[in-house]
């Protein structure tokens, strides 16, 4: 892993600035372990929810191997280190690996069967974490196993569509029946088309709910809960959601090139371009927002209301309030970016951050990141919150303490990462910041970093 250091100077000029801010901290960090190879691949690293494990994956000459907590695992020929992760509950680490064209699931440490192939998209783990299950290619079967048994086969299955429920105890896929496609829940057929495309099967958390998208006589269709919904030109891949409380359903219908979201089978407006992939739900899963275009101009819609029209709207700024109550995202007029918050513009600025547009727990406060000129802040209810001199805001890094009297973001000053408490920044810069900073208590943050291939947990206490 290369890194390019601040020069001296610069240092010292940057911490000159900021020294006269600095929180009353006690700071505490304890080095887990160092990475001392330099093949590393840095997209591979992962933390288990519990920070107490990291893994990432290496490349040595013509073989790889995970490493874990510092500890070397067995080298295969091949480490698929895109399907490296951790179970929910921190008791599991799972990858695929393969020697001599063999492929298999490793759970910590321990090689499952060995199989042709493991399918695209698994293995996946229930969000309890008591479950894995994959589709395995042995010649001609393709076969279901969870917890390392071989539970139904076919001749066909399709990539990215096993589910699980968050116990375990329910499994959904797409699988082939005879000469049609069907869709298997615990190994049983409940449903059979001519088609069932990849990424369009949904199985709720719960395992209550399942919703897919058919194709019959060359038109697609949704089937939720066994009940058939209104025959389209085509329904948009990936489109089918429930929203967080699984009641309620949505996807993209395009008919004589019109285009529609339909809501638990309710057809809303019809607009001539619609960008699916920015919908969301409202936390009480009662509305939905999405960005859509007509003639040069964009705009959001909310609950088929549709706001003013802009040059643009920025992509995965819309954003609802915990309550559902406020809407905000970001838009574009003139090349200048502004937040638009309950129908009102704010301020401009020359760009806005994507991802970090936020409401505070209580609702009140409206947060994301701005940049004006070279220098980026967060900002606070259209203010400034600090008068720190940076050049970006990491994403998902805002984060408030339980009674709100703390407010943490990370920032970043050309190639180094530093944490900012209260409107303040510390002193102390790291590489990399790899788990945002959380409230263990009301003055008290954790977080995992990296700093000259060296990995931390730190632990800062505040006034």
């Amino acid at each position: 892993m290369r890194h390019n250091f601040l020069s001296f100077a610069a240092i010292l000029f940057f911490f000159a600035s900021i020294t006269s801010a600095q929180n009353k901290t006690i700071a505490r960090q304890t080095e887990l372990f160092e990475i001392n190879h330099p093949l590393w691949i840095t997209d591979s690293i992962k933390v288990s929810p519990d920070k107490t494990r990291i893994a990432y994956t290496v490349t040595d000459g013509n073989k790889m191997f995970v490493v874990e907590n510092g500890k070397e695992h067995k080298k295969y020929d091949f480490v698929d280190y895109r399907s490296l992760k951790y179970s929910p509950d921190n008791t599991k680490l799972i990858y695929v690996a393969s020697i001599k064209n063999k492929f298999f699931v490793v759970e910590n440490s321990t090689e499952h069967k060995y199989y042709d192939k493991i399918i695209e998209g698994t293995p996946v783990i229930s969000s309890k974490g008591h479950t894995v299950a994959y589709g395995a290619i042995d010649g001609t079967d393709r076969i279901i196993v969870i917890n390392s048994k071989e539970v139904s086969k076919h001749t066909g299955m399709g990539k990215y569509t096993l589910q699980l429920s968050e116990n375990g105890d329910k499994f959904a896929y797409v699988a082939v029946s005879g000469d049609k496609i069907g869709v298997f829940v615990n190994g049983k057929l409940v449903s059979a088309h001519y088609a069932i495309g990849n990424r369009n099967l949904v199985l709720t958390r719960d395992g209550k709910n399942l919703a897919f998208i058919a194709i019959d006589n060359g038109k697609s269709y949704v089937v939720a809960n066994g009940k058939h919904g209104k025959k389209y030109d085509a329904i948009g891949d990936g489109t089918l959601q429930f929203s967080s409380d699984a009641k309620h359903f949505v996807y993209l219908a395009c008919e004589k090139d019109k285009f529609r979201f339909v809501r638990d089978f309710s057809e809303e407006k019809v607009y001539p371009e619609i960008f699916a992939h920015t919908l969301i739900f409202s936390p009480d899963g009662k509305h939905i927002a999405y960005k859509i275009k007509n003639g040069d101009k964009k705009t959001v819609v909310v609950d088929n209301i549709e706001h003013k029209y802009y040059d643009d709207i920025i992509n995965r700024t819309i954003t609802f309030s915990s309550d559902s109550k406020r809407l905000a995202f970001a838009a574009v007029n003139n090349s200048k970016e502004f937040v638009v918050c309950d129908a009102r513009e704010m301020r401009t600025f020359d760009k806005i951050g994507k991802i970090n547009i936020l409401f505070s727990p209580d609702n009140k406060k409206l947060l994301y990141a701005a940049r004006k000129n070279d220098n980026w802040n967060l900002i606070v209810n259209e203010s400034p919150y600090a008068n720190v001199k940076c050049h970006g805001i990491l994403y998902g890094s805002i984060k408030f303490s339980p009674d709100m009297r703390h407010l943490v973001y990370f920032a970043r000053f050309r190639n180094k990462y530093f944490r900012v408490v209260d409107g303040k920044p510390d002193m102390e810069m790291y590489d990399a910041i790899l788990t945002p900073a959380e409230f263990v208590a009301n003055d008290k943050i954790e977080f995992i970093a990296m700093k000259n291939n060296a990995v931390y947990r730190v632990s800062v206490d505040y006034d």
